[in-house]
C-alpha cells in the first residue's frame, strides 16, 4: 500500500460511512417519541446513578486514608477522585486538583504535580477565573514535559480555550481568538493520538463539526456511539454534536432525537 494511498483512506472512509448514514438513517416521529420515553424512564432512576458517583467518592475517599497506600498511590487515587467529582462538583473537583498539585510538588514528584496542574487550569474558567487559567496555561514549559503529559497538555489547551471562548460570544474578535487557540491545540491532540481509538473519533469527529463539514462529522461520530456505553461521557457529547449538526440541516427529529441520547448519556454517567 502506498504511503498516499494511507494518507487518503481514513477520508475516503469517513466519506463512505457518511454516505451510508445518510442515505440509511430515518429518524421520525415514532423514533423520537420512543427515545423520550427513554429518556423520561432514565430521569426517573436519576438519583440511583448520582447515589453510584457518590458511592464511588466515598469509595476513593476511604481508599487515600488507607495506611499501607504509598504516596504515589495516594495522589493517583486523589487524581481520580478530581476526575470523579467533575460535571457533579467542580468546586470539589478544582479543590482537589490544587491540593494535588501543590503536594505533589513538595515531594517533587514534578510529573504528577503536573498533571494535576493541568487539570486545574483546564477547569478555572468554569468559576469565570479566565486569566489565572490562561496564566497558568501559558507558564506550563511544553519542551520539559515528559513525552507521557503531551495529549493532556493540549486537550487541556483545548477545553481551556473553548470555556474561555464561551464567554465572549457577544465579543467576535475575542470569540475567534480563544477558538483558534482551541482547535490548535485539538490538531496537534489529534496528531497525539492512536488513530481510530475513541479519544480520537471523537476529537477528529469535533474538529470536522467545527470545520462545518456535516457528512464526516456525522459519519464518525455516529460510529463512535455506537462503540461506547451510554454512561460514558465521550457518547453524551458525540450525541449533543450529532444533535446540533442535526440542528443546522434543519432535521427537527433527529436534533430531539439525538438531544434525548445526550440527556440519557449525561444522566447515566450521573452528572448533576
Amino acid at each position: 500500500m502506498s504511503k498516499y494511498f494511507r494518507v487518503l483512506l481514513p477520508v475516503l472512509f469517513y466519506i463512505f460511512v457518511s454516505l451510508l448514514v445518510a442515505g440509511s438513517e430515518n429518524i421520525g416521529s415514532k423514533e423520537v417519541a420512543m427515545i423520550l420515553e427513554k429518556l423520561d424512564s432514565e430521569l426517573e432512576k436519576r438519583n440511583i446513578y448520582l447515589g453510584k458517583r457518590r458511592a464511588t467518592i466515598d469509595s476513593l475517599r476511604l481508599a487515600m486514608n488507607a495506611p499501607d497506600m504509598s504516596v504515589e498511590s495516594k495522589l493517583e487515587t486523589m487524581l481520580r477522585l478530581g476526575d470523579t467529582y467533575n460535571a457533579y462538583n467542580t468546586d470539589s473537583a478544582l479543590a482537589i486538583y490544587s491540593k494535588g498539585a501543590a503536594w505533589a510538588k513538595e515531594l517533587k514528584l514534578d510529573s504528577v504535580a503536573m498533571r494535576f496542574e493541568l487539570r486545574r487550569v483546564t477547569f478555572l474558567p468554569l468559576h469565570a477565573l479566565l486569566h489565572q487559567a490562561e496564566e497558568g496555561y501559558d507558564n506550563i514549559e511544553y519542551d520539559k514535559l515528559p513525552l507521557g503529559l503531551h495529549q493532556e497538555y493540549y486537550d487541556a489547551g483545548r477545553q481551556m480555550n473553548f470555556y474561555i471562548a464561551s464567554y465572549y460570544v457577544d465579543y467576535p474578535e475575542m470569540y475567534d481568538k480563544y477558538m483558534d487557540r482551541a482547535h490548535e491545540a485539538q490538531d496537534r491532540l489529534i496528531s497525539e493520538l492512536e488513530e481510530g481509538s475513541p479519544r480520537y473519533m471523537l476529537n477528529k469527529g469535533e474538529r470536522f463539526f467545527y470545520r462545518q463539514e456535516y457528512s464526516k462529522a456525522k459519519a464518525i461520530l455516529s460510529l463512535l456511539i455506537d462503540r461506547l456505553p451510554s454512561e460514558d461521557n465521550r457518547y453524551a457529547r458525540a450525541c449533543h454534536m450529532l444533535a446540533d449538526i442535526s440542528k443546522a440541516r434543519g432535521e427537527h427529529h433527529a436534533y430531539v432525537y439525538y438531544l434525548a441520547l445526550s440527556a440519557i448519556g449525561d444522566t447515566r454517567g450521573g452528572d448533576s
